[in-house]
C-alpha cells in the first residue's frame, strides 16, 4: 500500500498539497490519508460521515465512501478505485462531511495527477501481447540456477522474448541516444548522469521560481496608497477577498487615536475611512473576513486608560470608541502588557507584537474562543528598537516572523523562525525613488509591513511601506519582495490607471463628466473635465446664467485632506473667457461663487430674460453690457430705451449686499446711476454724475 498523507483545510483561501502521482490500474493500492483543518485548528469529526468528491480531466465525477480513522484528531482516509483512476490527466478533489444526509461543511480543493501504466499506455496500445521485465528476469535468473551456461545460451533462449518486445531495438536505441545532449554536443555515461545534470539545473530555477528570498531579490515597487491624513501611515494590510488597502494613521488627537483608511486595489483612490477613538499611536491591526463581513482586530483603550483586544466589522465614515458594549478579546496572560495584533488569515494565526518585543504567535480561533495559549515566541533584541532601529511593523506567514525597523537613513527587515526562536535572514534596503537623486524633500521613513498570498496561484509577497515628503506634504509608497510571477498581480491592478491618479485622459484630453450629472457640487474627483452645451444646460447650480448655450470646462484641485477648488470657466469663441470658482470640502458643503476679473475687447452682454428682465438680478461681479432695446425689456432701469448701457456689480458684503452701476453708452454726455442692493432689496438709482 501506498499512503499519501497531508493536511486538508475547511477554512483556508486554499489547500498547500505537494504535487501526487497516482499510476493507473494501482487500483485498491494507493490510499489518501488527510487531517482535516479548520482556522488552522484540527476539526473534531464526532458525528458526521465521510464522502470523497472528485472530477477527472474527462468530466467524470466520482463520490464514494471515505473512512474516518481518528475522529478526535480529524484523520480521514480514502482507498482508490478503479474508477477514481479512469482518465489520465488532472483531478480535482475535496473531502464533504454530512450529518443527517446533509452536507455540513467540506475541505478545499486539492489535486493529485493519474499518470499512465505500462499496459495502459498509448505505447502498446494495438499489440497483441505484452513481455514485462520481470518475464526476462525470472528466465535469466532460471538459467543461472539450472543451465549454468554461457551468455549465448542464455541469449538465443530469450531472443524472441527480446525482439517481441522491442522490435528492431528501438527502445533500446532511443534509450542509447537519450545520454547525448545534442544542444550542449556532451555525451554522458549513462541516462542517470543525464537527468542528474538536467536537475542540478532545474534546482536553482525552481528555487528562484517559488522561493521569497529576502537578502538578494529587488525591491519593486507596488505603488502609492491614497490615506486620508497628510501624514505618516503607521501600518497596512490587504484584504485577500477584495483587493483593496487597509492602512492606520494618527488621527493627531490627545489622547491618540488613528485613522483607518480603505483604498482601492490600485492604491490611488481612497474610498472611505472609520475612526478609532483613542486606538493609540503605531497601532497595528489584523483583518478578518466572515460570512460576507469584514472585521478589524485591534487595539484600543477606554477614557480610564483601561485596553482591550477587539474586533469590529469595518464601517465606512465610522468611529469607534470603547464601551461596554465591546467585547474583550484580550487573553489573560496579556492583561498588563502593552500589546498590538496583526492576522494571518490563510494560515489562521494571529500574531502578537508586544511592548516587551517579545512577538507571539497564536491560533486565531484559540483567541475568538478565550483560549490563553501561545504556541512560539520570538524574542526581538534590544537593537532593533534604538535610536537608529525603530520598530516600524511586523507582520508572519505561517511559523515565519518578519520584524520592521529603521529611521529616516535606514530601512531593515529581519526574518525569524517562530519554531527555533533563531534569525534565519537579515536585509537593509536602499529603496528606488522617483527621480533617482533621492526622495521628496530628502525624506523617508519605513513605515508598515504587510504579507500577501495570491487566492489564485498562490504567489507570495513581502511589502513594506514607507512614507517620504516633508511636513504636511506627506504620501506613503509600497514596495515588495516578490516571489517570481507575484509582482505581475499589482502591475495588472496599477495600469487600469497608468498615471495612478489621471488628471486628464490618457491623451491629454479632459474627461467627460457621468451621463447625467445634474449637479456640479457631485463632481467631486480631481481632474479636468469638459460638458458640451447640452449637457451643461441640465445643470442645476451653474454659477451664473451667463454660462448657458456654451461649453464648460470644470477644473477640481484637490488638497491633502480631501477639499477642493473647483474652477468653472465658460468655452466660446465669440465671448470673453468668463471664469468662476468655490471651494468644497469631503463632506459635500460648498463655499460661494467667486468672478474671476477679466477684461476683454469684446463686452459680456446679459439678456434680460435670463434675468426675470430685472437688473437687481444680475448679482455676480463683473462688467457687462446691454443694448438701447434691452434696456427697455429691464423693468429696473432708471433711464429705459435712450442708450446702451454698462453695468458694473461690486463683490458683496459679508451680509450679502453689493453695489450697481450703470454707465451710459454715449460720446456727448457722461451719465452715471448708483445703488445698493441687499438681502431686503434693491435701492433707488441715484444720478451720481450727468454731464
Amino acid at each position: 500500500m501506498t499512503v499519501y498523507q497531508f493536511k486538508l483545510s475547511t477554512t483556508a483561501v486554499a489547500n498547500q498539497v505537494e504535487l501526487i502521482r497516482v499510476r493507473q490500474d494501482d487500483d485498491e493500492s494507493q490510499i489518501f490519508r488527510a487531517t482535516i483543518f479548520e482556522d488552522g485548528k484540527v476539526k473534531n469529526l464526532n458525528g458526521v460521515s465521510a464522502e470523497f468528491n472528485m472530477v477527472d480531466a474527462q468530466h467524470h465525477i466520482v463520490v464514494d465512501d471515505a473512512r474516518i480513522v481518528d475522529a478526535t484528531n480529524g484523520i480521514v482516509e480514502y482507498q482508490l478505485r478503479k474508477e477514481a483512476m479512469l482518465s489520465v490527466g488532472r483531478c480535482n478533489t475535496y473531502f464533504s462531511f454530512k450529518s443527517n444526509k446533509e452536507v455540513v461543511y467540506s475541505t478545499k480543493d486539492f489535486n493529485y495527477n493519474v499518470i499512465w501504466s505500462a499496459l495502459s499506455s498509448p505505447m502498446h496500445q494495438g499489440c497483441d501481447y505484452v513481455w514485462t521485465a520481470s518475464d526476462l528476469i525470472d528466465s535469466l535468473k532460471d538459467w543461472i540456477e539450472h543451465a549454468m551456461g554461457d551468455f549465448d545460451d542464455w541469449f538465443e533462449s530469450v531472443k524472441e522474448i527480446l525482439a517481441s518486445i522491442d522490435p528492431g531495438g528501438v527502445i533500446l536505441n532511443e534509450l542509447l541516444d537519450a545520454r547525448k545532449s545534442e544542444p550542449f554536443n556532451t555525451k554522458y555515461k549513462s541516462l542517470k548522469e543525464r537527468v542528474d545534470y538536467t536537475d542540478s539545473i532545474l534546482k536553482p530555477l525552481n528555487e528562484i521560481e517559488n522561493s521569497l528570498d529576502l537578502e538578494t531579490f529587488e525591491p519593486m515597487f507596488v505603488g502609492n496608497l491614497a490615506t486620508f491624513r497628510n501624514a505618516v501611515m503607521q501600518s497596512f494590510c490587504i484584504d485577500i477577498k477584495s483587493n483593496q488597502y487597509y492602512a492606520t494613521q494618527s488621527d493627531g488627537k490627545k489622547p491618540e487615536g488613528f485613522v483607518l483608511s480603505q483604498i482601492s486595489p490600485n492604491g490611488s483612490q481612497l474610498l472611505s475611512k472609520m475612526n478609532f477613538i483613542n486606538g493609540g499611536h503605531g497601532t497595528t491591526f489584523g483583518l478578518e473576513n466572515e460570512n460576507d463581513t469584514l472585521y478589524i482586530w485591534s487595539f484600543i483603550r477606554n477614557d480610564q486608560g483601561a485596553k482591550k483586544l477587539i474586533r469590529v466589522p469595518y464601517k465606512a465614515e465610522g468611529s469607534i470608541r470603547d464601551n461596554e458594549n465591546l467585547k474583550d478579546y484580550t487573553p489573560f496572560s496579556l492583561t498588563n502588557i502593552y500589546f498590538t495584533p496583526v492576522i494571518d488569515e490563510v494560515n489562521g494565526y494571529m500574531l502578537i507584537r508586544r511592548g516587551d518585543l517579545t512577538c507571539e504567535l497564536r491560533y486565531l480561533s484559540d483567541i475568538k474562543k478565550g483560549i490563553d495559549r501561545v504556541l512560539y515566541t520570538v524574542n526581538i533584541p534590544e537593537t532593533e528598537r534604538d535610536e537608529e532601529r525603530a520598530s516600524q511593523g511586523s507582520v508572519s506567514n505561517g511559523t515565519t516572523l518578519y520584524w520592521y525597523s529603521g529611521v529616516t537613513t535606514t530601512a531593515r527587515v529581519t526574518k525569524y523562525d517562530f519554531k527555533t526562536n533563531k534569525l534565519i535572514g537579515t536585509r537593509e534596503f536602499d529603496f528606488p525613488n522617483e527621480s533617482g537623486n533621492g526622495f521628496s524633500d530628502n525624506y523617508r521613513e519605513p513605515e508598515g509591513l504587510a504579507y500577501y498570498i495570491n487566492p489564485h496561484n498562490g504567489k507570495e509577497s513581502l511589502l513594506m511601506g514607507i512614507t517620504v515628503g516633508g511636513m504636511q506634504r506627506r504620501y506613503n509608497i509600497v514596495y515588495a519582495i516578490h516571489q517570481h510571477g507575484a509582482q505581475e498581480h499589482f502591475d495588472s491592478i496599477r495600469a487600469l490607471g497608468s498615471q495612478n491618479y489621471a488628471l486628464t485622459r490618457g491623451d491629454g484630453r479632459a474627461h467627460s463628466t457621468p451621463e447625467g450629472l445634474k449637479k456640479l457640487s457631485d463632481l467631486r474627483a480631481a481632474g479636468e473635465y469638459y460638458l458640451n452645451a447640452n449637457a451643461a444646460s441640465i445643470l442645476t447650480d451653474l454659477p451664473s446664467p451667463q454660462f448657458k448655450g456654451a461649453g464648460i470646462f470644470v477644473k477640481n484641485i484637490t488638497q491633502q485632506n480631501y477639499k477642493s477648488r473647483q474652477i468653472v470657466t465658460r468655452f466660446s469663441t465669440t465671448r470673453k473667457n468668463l471664469t468662476m470658482e468655490r471651494s468644497l470640502d469631503y463632506d459635500g458643503v460648498f463655499g460661494v461663487w467667486s468672478v474671476h476679473d477679466s477684461r476683454s475687447i469684446v463686452a459680456e452682454s446679459v439678456k434680460p430674460e435670463d434675468h426675470s428682465n430685472k437688473i437687481s438680478n444680475i448679482k455676480f461681479a463683473g462688467e457687462y453690457y446691454f443694448n438701447t432695446e434691452s434696456s427697455i425689456l429691464f423693468k429696473d432701469h432708471p433711464e429705459p430705451g435712450v442708450a446702451g448701457w454698462w453695468l458694473r456689480v461690486s463683490s458683496g458684503n459679508l451680509s450679502g449686499g453689493y453695489v450697481q452701476e450703470l454707465v451710459k453708452y454715449s460720446k456727448s454726455s457722461v451719465v452715471i446711476y448708483q445703488r445698493i442692493i441687499n438681502l431686503d432689496g434693491a435701492g433707488a438709482w441715484k444720478k451720481t454724475i450727468d454731464v
